[in-house]
């Protein structure tokens, strides 16, 4: 019985020096997260969104399908925002100049 306590007091200790190891990294790592740039974050935000549509293209047709769809739409979005602003960039200049 004492053996047995031993063991668990040895593997309870272990756990929490682990435990309290992987906090602190986890806190390092936070605090370099903080540091970073909102340029710097929308790049890792870019990326792993490619990163997960490559992994997401190579796995099943329909969920490739889908994504293509979505792809579409997405530029076809991105197409028509960029000529209504510029629709509404020269419309101010006539309406000002």
């Amino acid at each position: 019985m004492v053996f047995q306590n031993y063991k668990m007091s040895k593997v309870f200790k272990i756990a929490t020096l682990l435990l309290f190891i992987l906090t602190l990294f986890m806190a390092d790592a936070s605090a370099q997260k903080r540091k970073q740039s909102v340029r710097d974050s929308l790049r890792r935000a870019i990326l792993l969104r490619d990163s997960m549509m490559r992994t997401f293209k190579k796995s099943d047709t329909s969920i490739n399908n889908l994504l293509q769809k979505v792809e579409y739409y997405t530029s076809s979005f991105n197409q028509i925002k960029t000529s209504l602003l510029y629709i509404i960039i020269l419309s101010s200049q006539y309406n000002y100049g």
